[in-house]
């Protein structure tokens, strides 16, 4: 998130200020008073809730995994600024970063939620810039990193204390869909 604000802060600073005024951009508006990062980044707005809608589905919009899934959405569409080749070294940082926090999560319950966060927004952004033009070994070893988590995640014999079937069902449903859309980049 650091460094996409900066890099948000760079793209400001290009503009001059009646430009800035034209296309109404307010600056201070923009910055977190506290932390100083840009809380508006390639017209994401990191400021609305992460909760999402109240649909049916297993993964609530309170839960970990839901405000995982839509913080790592925002953050991938906020690394896209038309440079397909740019956008995809962002994604990647974006989406390995991610990875490594989540493999350091302590609980099981955490590392599931995020892992499962990381699968839905991957998977609903597409990744189009990452799997055009990104570095397809980078990628490779990304992906198989991921999905050597979720097989353990499935093949544990524990998960029922933290993990409804249904919960479990959509997770494979995720990962499925991941990989489809994995293969059909390849063709």
């Amino acid at each position: 998130y650091t460094h996409l604000s900066s890099r948000g802060y760079d793209t400001i600073d290009m503009f001059d200020d009646d430009l800035a005024n034209l296309l109404n951009i307010d600056r201070a508006s923009k910055i977190d008073p506290a932390t100083g990062l840009l809380t508006f980044i390639m017209g994401t707005n990191f400021m609305e809730p992460l909760g999402g809608d109240d649909r049916e589905c297993p993964m609530k919009p309170e839960s970990d995994a839901n405000k995982f899934t839509m913080f790592l959405w925002k953050m991938l569409s906020a690394s896209e600024s038309g440079s397909v080749g740019g956008d995809a070294c962002r994604q990647f940082d974006v989406l390995n970063s991610a990875l490594e926090d989540t493999l350091e999560m302590q609980t099981k319950v955490s590392k599931f939620d995020h892992l499962l966060g990381w699968t839905a927004a991957a998977a609903n952004h597409q990744l189009h810039a990452m799997l055009d033009r990104g570095d397809p070994d980078r990628n490779r070893s990304l992906f198989k990193a991921v999905a050597d988590e979720w097989k353990k995640i499935f093949e544990a014999n524990d998960n029922e204390s933290f993990m409804s079937e249904d919960l479990r069902s959509f997770a494979n449903w995720q990962c499925d869909y991941f990989q489809q859309l994995l293969k059909q980049a390849k063709k």
